[in-house]
């Protein structure tokens, strides 16, 4: 399964860790949670075979393929020319 986790929160797919130290860390525990059960009840897979998303930008999508199967070995300048 290869899906990127989202950008400082936790992915649908992990197990929710309880921490009430605020009202707000609260909420978005609850809300977590709420995700966490709709993630597990989907029962269907749709397995996608081609990237087009960075079908434009090859150097960018190998160094997320990379990143993706944590093989990051090589640097990797996206700014480049």
């Amino acid at each position: 399964f290869f899906q990127l986790p989202p950008v400082q929160q936790t992915p649908l797919y992990m197990p929710v860790v309880s921490n009430f130290r605020s009202k707000k860390s609260n909420e978005r525990q609850c809300l977590a949670r709420l995700g966490r059960l709709s993630w597990k009840q989907i029962d269907t897979v749709i397995e996608l075979t081609e990237q087009n998303r960075m079908k434009a930008d090859l150097q960018y999508a190998e160094a997320v393929l990379h990143l993706r199967k944590r093989q990051c070995r090589y640097y990797y300048s996206i700014h480049e020319s």
